[in-house]
């Protein structure tokens, strides 16, 4: 089984790289980038692959390549709230909205296994209603929740070639055994400060393309409840 890893250098990225380099199902692992990266340590670097683009709008028929005969794709790539001081609404949307259409619209047309199956990386907050109201950040949640429907218009006008889902973490935090993990949940009454381990992230998106789609959304009690079982089940 072959995937691709879009943002591959970031934290999520990282981790997703680290568990599927990991998984004997897995024997290709194509890493999406700007800059070259390395395989993390202790991993089987003989599946590793880095696909370094300039721009992850535009893809050459030699990147294709690279991505031909891929069972599925983790999509990390876009601005967090905290990254978007600097960047214009056209920047944003750029990175958020046509990065993600490109991404899957490139892999789908290398000629990927069927199904393909898509996870993309989205948040709690984001709604896909355009219509409701956001107290702060309005323009930037109503993009985010265009690129959930994109996302998944797209696998449902591909007549069942291309499977998606959205996960939608509210915190996303180091190893659910971490301490910090145990303080944030204290708070788990506030929506906002539910959190979920990076390794249950990880290890959720990547059943959902070795064992099929669970359903869509995936919201963050979900991204936690598949998480630790299939950690566990890993460990067996």
């Amino acid at each position: 089984m072959k995937i691709v890893v879009g943002g591959a250098s970031g934290f999520v990225g990282t981790e997703v790289l680290r568990q599927s380099l990991a998984r004997p199902e897995i024997t290709s692992v194509v890493a999406l980038s700007r800059r070259p990266i390395t395989v993390p340590e202790g991993s089987d670097a003989s599946k590793f692959k880095n696909l370094v683009l300039k721009d992850f709008g535009n893809y050459s028929e030699e990147d294709k390549k690279e991505l031909a005969g891929a069972s599925g794709c983790i999509w990390t790539i876009g601005l967090v709230p905290n990254k978007l001081l600097g960047h214009s609404k056209a920047d944003a949307r750029r990175i958020c909205l046509d990065y993600t259409v490109s991404g899957i619209k490139a892999i789908h047309e290398a000629g990927p296994a069927k199904p393909f199956r898509f996870v993309y990386v989205s948040g709690a907050p984001i709604s896909r209603d355009p219509n409701k109201w956001q107290p702060f950040m309005g323009d930037y949640f109503r993009l985010r929740g265009e690129v959930e429907r994109a996302v998944i218009k797209y696998a449902a006008d591909s007549n069942g070639e291309v499977e998606a889902t959205v996960v939608k973490p509210s915190y996303i935090g180091p190893t659910h055994a971490s301490v910090i993990k145990s303080i944030m949940n204290v708070f788990g009454t506030l929506h906002l400060a539910k959190t979920v381990g990076v390794d249950e992230i990880a290890a959720t998106m990547l059943s959902q393309i070795i064992d099929g789609i669970e359903k869509d959304p995936l919201e963050n009690e979900d991204l936690v409840r598949i998480g630790r079982k299939t950690l566990g089940e890993w460990k067996k």
